[in-house]
């Protein structure tokens, strides 16, 4: 697909969120690797956000251009509520099984926006 074809998308309202945050990431991840390796904690917590919301991106980016509409500010924070729970289940996975209670409450709080994500996106 030539990037002609992305432009409605590269300009919506929920792209433009995403790219926006994934902006600010990189600033900070770019001022700590001046003082820190890749292992310092607040590095990897920010890799791997980089990498739950680059897989957003994607997403958005898969749509047909003919839906860009629906490529709203709010789904564009859904997105990124959700990609901020899945980084805080990373932590917690980090820390605890799958069967402890936080682990689960963040899981469920993850679907449920992923089913209002799948909702908009029909």
């Amino acid at each position: 697909m030539p990037p002609a074809d992305l432009q409605p998308i590269r300009s919506s309202a929920a792209y433009a969120e995403l790219r926006l945050h994934q902006a600010e990431l990189q600033s900070t991840l770019d001022s700590l690797l001046i003082d820190y390796t890749e292992e310092y904690p607040k590095v990897k917590e920010i890799l791997v956000e980089l990498g739950f919301l680059k897989t957003e991106m994607d997403r958005l980016l898969a749509i047909k251009p003919a839906d860009a509409g629906r490529l709203t500010l709010a789904l564009g924070r859904l997105m990124l509520k959700k990609i901020e729970l899945e980084k805080q289940l990373d932590v917690l996975r980090a820390q605890y099984k799958d069967e402890h209670p936080e682990v689960r409450k963040t899981k469920r709080q993850i679907e449920t926006y992923e089913s209002a994500i799948k909702e908009i996106l029909g």
